[in-house]
Order: C-alpha cells, then sequence, then structure tokens
C-alpha cells in the first residue's frame, strides 16, 4: 500500500506533483507499475469551486487505457484541483501526479489574424472579425470561451500594453493588463481590456493565464460584443 494512501477520497496532490496528468506517463512511472492518469479534453472544471465527474485509466503496456475506474470526481478550489479517487482496481495500480497544469495540455488555438500588427479588417471585403459564437462575422478560430493558446507569426502571447483600436483583423484589440504575469506552472486572474477609440480599456472582462513553461495559456470568456477580439502578439 501506498505510505500516503488512506482509501478512496478527496485528495490534492502536492509536492512535485500538483496535478493530475490528461496525457498517459506510460507504464512503470509514479513509484507503480499501472499509472493512473485523466484522459480527455475539459476534465478539470474552468469555474471556482465546480466539480465534475471523470473516469481515471490506468496504463499498462502497450495500452494506454488498460483499467478504468469510474466514480471519481475533480473540484476546482480556486488555486488548486483536488480529486476524488474510488480504490483502485487491484496492486500494483496508483494515481500519478505532474507539476503541469491541466490547461497546459489541454487548449484550443488562435492563429487567423490574430497578430497586432494585422490592419483592423481583411481585404477585399473589409471583414472585422469577433469572438463570439454564431455571429456572421465569427473569428475562424473561435470555438466560444474556454483556454486558447496563440500560435502563428507575430503572436504567440497577449499583449499586456494597449495596442490601440483596429488592429489584428477587428475594432475593439483584446489585450491583458497586468502588472505581472504568472510564474512557471502558475495561474492567476487578469483584466482583459478591450481598446477603442482614445480608451485603453474602453470594455472589460475577467478571464486566466497560465504559466506553461514554455507558453502561456489564457482563459478567454464570451466578449462583450462585436467587433471585440483577442489579439497577439510576440
Amino acid at each position: 500500500t501506498s505510505p500516503d494512501w488512506k482509501g478512496p477520497g478527496w485528495y490534492r496532490f502536492e509536492g512535485k506533483a500538483t496535478f493530475m496528468p490528461m496525457k498517459t506517463p506510460g507504464p512503470g512511472w509514479c513509484g507503480t507499475g499501472h499509472t493512473g492518469w485523466l484522459p480527455g479534453r475539459n476534465t478539470h472544471p474552468f469555474k471556482k469551486y465546480e466539480t465534475k465527474d471523470v473516469t481515471y485509466v490506468f496504463h499498462w503496456g502497450d495500452n494506454g487505457y488498460f483499467m478504468a475506474t469510474s466514480g471519481g470526481k475533480v473540484t476546482d478550489c480556486g488555486n488548486f484541483y483536488v480529486y476524488y479517487l474510488p480504490e483502485p482496481p487491484d496492486c500494483d495500480y496508483r494515481y500519478c501526479g505532474t507539476p503541469t497544469r491541466p490547461e497546459c495540455n489541454s487548449y484550443k488555438v488562435l492563429n487567423v489574424y490574430r497578430s497586432i500588427n494585422d490592419p483592423g479588417f481583411i481585404e477585399p471585403n473589409k471583414v472585422r472579425y469577433c469572438d463570439k459564437v454564431d455571429y456572421f462575422k465569427q473569428s475562424p478560430d473561435w470555438e466560444g470561451p474556454g483556454w486558447y493558446r496563440f500560435e502563428g507569426e507575430g503572436a504567440t502571447e497577449m499583449p499586456t500594453s494597449s495596442p490601440g483600436p483596429q488592429r489584428c483583423a477587428t475594432g475593439h484589440t483584446g489585450w491583458v493588463r497586468t502588472d505581472s504575469l504568472p510564474g512557471e506552472y502558475e495561474s492567476k486572474s487578469v483584466t482583459i481590456c478591450f481598446a477603442w477609440g482614445p480608451n485603453d480599456c474602453y470594455q472589460s472582462v475577467t478571464g486566466k493565464v497560465s504559466n506553461c513553461k514554455d507558453f502561456f495559456v489564457y482563459y478567454l470568456p464570451r466578449t462583450p460584443g462585436c467587433d471585440y477580439r483577442y489579439c497577439g502578439a510576440t
């Protein structure tokens, strides 16, 4: 029996392993043969104090889904997650952890005219995109609120100073207003401003930014309207 296992119940991962992995670590890790992990996108809740039902799986040999255990839960406690862990199927089965935040393995990509160096409209029809679902000017890379990573030329992270309006194929340009970005594998809530006219923060929403060591990901909520869009820089 693992020295830190007290039977089925709620657990928090601490130390070098603070989250459950959302990609299989392969068998034979974290002091066991059958390594427990949490498959699938969006298995961790996005909202504080929200709980999701999950199924854990255990990797053995060439089979990443060798055995599954239902009845699990994950709760967002604000600055950390806790996991309800059922009894593993057998010995040597063990729930494993990772320092990597869940959103660092589960995000969508923004890469269509996102750079602040792109003009405020796209030729030939002078289209201005907006980050809203089911609008006729919906950005082609926007899939609704969620975790996103900026990729592509000239747009790998959100700017932390106002780029001014009418850039990145939109009118109201979104940027992050913050004094500092989170450290490695840390996350923080931030204000995302939209510049318009002479006002660098004409309207704003609350989002999140997480440091994934080699890149940042952003939780981006619904924008205030059209044409409002989240922009990128380098």
